[in-house]
């Protein structure tokens, strides 16, 4: 914490402010665990519409995984969420909510250039269960990027992948959460952490984060907002396609009430005739064969 000294109350509320807002926690669910998260992650959120709010995250929630997750902003109650999009390292969500206050952290806004070695860095987001923000601080560093580069090797198989190493402690909960600098620009993304310390952690840099969007997203200017519209597109055709099965089995349901209703009275009517006549025939064949029988 000897990073955070440096700086006041003042200066740490208005930075926390200026990024909580673009900030979701992310609580991860599987088969196995339906009540109680299986993991944490924190979301940046990309883009709001009306009724819909893109999350980006590095956390693992493929749903062909088996995970199921729901988005909590602040004191609100959990939100249906949908994973869209996954890539190797980054997953777009889409949040249905609305009346939610969270401002997208808009990717061109991300820092330019090279990450300035020591530099202060502060990690925003959802360290826990509880519904509640939280920041760390801490440094860059390349010198310890070297001593553990082979772990990001193996973390990472063949994948060439440009990350930076800090020292902002990231526990459960904070995979996922931007690192920022003191002017609130976001420098990266968490995507990993080591074993030897709460201190050693993996960040996307910012070049490499604009890269792995764009294929995310499929567009070089890192806009959500398309493939938000498409989502929508796609459940509200699934919504009326649900809607004319239902019409249609509802018609297929009455269907054969009318024709029996129709036809009651004429078959009744030839049953019943029917009946009588058979009926009458054993009557007539045992008269006769009782006769015979007795004759004999």
């Amino acid at each position: 914490m000897s990073a955070v000294r440096s700086y006041d109350d003042a200066f740490l509320r208005q930075l926390h402010q200026s990024v909580a807002p673009s900030i979701v926690q992310l609580a991860v669910f599987n088969a196995k665990s339906t009540q109680i998260p299986c993991h944490l992650g924190t979301g940046l959120v990309l883009c709001v519409t009306p009724n819909y709010i893109g999350v980006i995250t590095s956390i693992s929630c493929d749903p062909k995984d088996g995970f199921r997750v729901v988005a909590r902003f602040g004191d609100q109650e959990d939100l249906e969420t949908e994973v869209v999009r996954t890539s190797s390292l980054l997953s777009a969500l889409v949040v249905r909510g609305c009346n939610v206050q969270a401002i997208p952290c808009i990717p061109t806004s991300f820092h330019e250039g090279d990450l300035p070695e020591a530099d202060v860095v502060f990690c925003i987001g959802c360290f826990s269960i509880v519904k509640e923000q939280i920041m760390t601080a801490g440094i860059i560093s390349y010198l310890m990027h070297a001593s553990v580069c082979e772990f990001e090797k193996e973390l990472r198989g063949e994948q060439q992948v440009s990350t930076f190493v800090h020292t902002c402690p990231i526990g459960d909960g904070l995979m996922g959460a931007p690192i920022c600098s003191r002017f609130g620009k976001v420098f990266g993304m968490n995507v990993a952490r080591t074993a030897l310390c709460l201190s050693i952690n993996f960040a996307l840099n910012n070049s490499q984060l604009k890269v792995e969007l764009a294929k995310l997203l499929q567009n070089e200017d890192y806009e959500m907002s398309a493939l938000i519209e498409k989502y929508d597109s796609e459940k509200t055709s699934a919504s009326k396609k649900r809607k004319g099965r239902g019409v249609s089995s509802s018609q297929m349901s009455r269907s054969p009430v009318k024709r029996k209703a129709g036809g009651s009275s004429s078959s009744r009517r030839e049953r019943g005739v029917a009946s009588s006549q058979m009926s009458s025939l054993p009557a007539k064949r045992k008269a006769g064969g009782s006769s015979s029988s007795r004759a004999i």
